[in-house]
């Protein structure tokens, strides 16, 4: 039966059990002979590598849980610029980013420093336009650092009243040192939207009103 089996070759016909067993019916009896042809169709390594279904993909893992809170619940703040500006007392000024670990939403605003002062006051409009946020996720830079020492304090002194500030639980978390790509869910959002600021500006050098309607629009379209 093996000379049998080998003298019709699969690779040049339809390899199905039903067309080898007629093929060989013509010439010769054999008995079991439909099952020793599924038996060497299945030892066949040709037969195998052509019909053998692709592996699965693994099963996904779970998402983080900061993942699929409600929006903003888990947010991520970075600063993108200097914009340099014209006809106004101030050099230039800076775009911080407040992007949503869960929809992957945008909230920028305008500060002329990087110091921590500017910063609270841009978190206090991110807070009172959207909501205060139950963690952060940031980079290690300085004003970062201040200010989840001042929030904590903030809560160590309830005589303080700053209702946005003080009147939520929130958190911050720092991604290791020289790490960035661990920063990934808001750098790639910077990315996008520092070229469609530049797209909009085009080596123009805008005022600080013209920049202040700009920057809110660059986050709204990706590349």
């Amino acid at each position: 039966m093996d000379r049998v089996s080998y003298a019709v070759s699969p690779h040049t016909l339809p390899h199905s059990t039903t067309t080898l067993h007629v093929l060989l019916r013509r010439d010769y009896w054999v008995s079991r002979q439909r099952q020793t042809i599924k038996f060497r169709l299945r030892q066949c390594l040709h037969c195998r590598r052509i019909q053998t279904p692709p592996f699965k993909f693994p099963t996904p893992a779970r998402l983080h849980p900061n993942r699929i809170y409600t929006p903003f619940a888990t947010t991520g703040v970075d600063y993108m610029g200097a914009v340099k500006l014209r006809l106004s007392h101030i050099d230039a000024v800076y775009v911080v980013v407040f992007t949503c670990a869960s929809i992957r939403a945008l909230i920028l605003e305008v500060v002329t420093s990087l110091n921590i002062t500017d910063f609270l006051g841009a978190l206090r409009r991110f807070a009172a336009r959207v909501v205060m946020p139950q963690s952060f996720v940031s980079d290690n830079a300085t004003n970062f650092g201040a200010t989840d020492r001042f929030l904590r304090e903030l809560k160590e002194h309830p005589s303080i009243s700053d209702f946005l500030l003080t009147n939520h639980h929130s958190s911050w978390t720092f991604i290791t040192p020289l790490a960035p790509w661990q920063s990934g869910m808001y750098e790639r959002l910077v990315g996008i939207t520092k070229s469609n600021l530049r797209k909009a500006l085009y080596k123009r050098t805008p005022t600080y009103e013209r920049i202040q309607n700009i920057v809110p629009r660059s986050g709204m379209r990706g590349e």
